[in-house]
């Protein structure tokens, strides 16, 4: 998988080093409340098994969201999942971490992600929790 971006934001697969951060967003209150049906804490083992569990059923794809030129690590991420050629859709969620919200990176991510999908495969629709921050922006 490669990597996408703009001028602001670059999105790169997730790598097996990701995870310990992964981990600390997935039982973060927030990231509960916006994008899991598990209210749960859970631990380091029950999160990579989730993980595990969520690449072999309906996760198509998840980037970390980096900005550029900055080397503080990643602000946040986003997967799709519920692929469907078919009928061409995805769903999509898009998780920022606290200190960088409000920001704009998470609609970005969004579009730089959006973009890339529909460039490539046959879809007309993306459904996602994006909630605020309205944002205007043409892929071409």
């Amino acid at each position: 998988m490669e990597t996408l971006s703009s001028s602001r934001l670059k999105l790169r697969p997730i790598s097996e080093a990701d995870k310990p951060l992964l981990y600390r967003w997935r039982n973060d209150h927030d990231y509960l409340k916006m994008v899991s049906p598990k209210r749960m804490v859970v631990n380091y083992d029950q999160f990579l098994n989730e993980q595990k569990r969520a690449f072999e059923g309906d996760r198509h794809m998840q980037f970390m969201i980096e900005r550029q030129n900055v080397e503080s690590g990643p602000v946040g991420t986003i997967y799709t999942f519920s692929f469907n050629l078919t009928d061409g859709f995805v769903f999509m969620n898009t998780f920022v971490d606290s200190p960088f919200r409000k920001m704009g990176y998470g609609p970005e991510a969004s579009i730089i992600l959006t973009c890339y999908l529909f460039d490539f495969f046959p879809l007309s629709t993306r459904f996602t929790t994006k909630r605020s921050a309205t944002t205007t922006h043409r892929c071409r």
